[in-house]
């Protein structure tokens, strides 16, 4: 009898422009297996100053609408586990944790804003 697959397990990254998701699960070889994966252009940052960094409305809503999708796909793939991060427009943006609260209440996952050195330190990581 064979041993059924592991339940995958889901990030969503959340991104100045780009919202991501990678649903995946370890292989039979240990390696990691993608399940699927979809992008969408939420560009949450548009309109962001230096000088006085905020989110605007419509980039948070923009971002909470693709976070739900990627959600449901994640569900719809049945992976057993969501992660939520966001990287420097969140990270920076002064209402960055209005957004936070705002996408627990939509999909009751807390997001994670990855510090400077996280987020630089999973790009190269990604890269490897």
């Amino acid at each position: 009898m064979r041993n059924a697959p592991p339940a995958p397990v889901a990030v969503i990254d959340i991104g100045s422009n780009s919202i991501k998701a990678l649903v995946a699960r370890r292989g039979a070889d240990g390696g990691l297996e993608e399940v699927d994966s979809r992008a969408i252009d939420a560009r949450i940052g548009a309109g962001i100053s230096r000088e006085r960094p905020r989110l605007s409305e419509e980039g948070m809503a923009r971002g909470l609408d693709a976070v739900r999708q990627l959600a449901d796909l994640a569900a719809g793939c049945g992976a057993n586990q969501l992660i939520i991060v966001a990287t420097s427009a969140v990270r920076d943006a002064a209402n960055g944790a209005d957004f936070r609260e705002r996408v627990r209440a939509a999909t009751g996952v807390d997001l994670r804003i990855l510090s400077g050195e996280e987020e630089a330190a999973l790009i190269g990581r990604g890269l490897l």
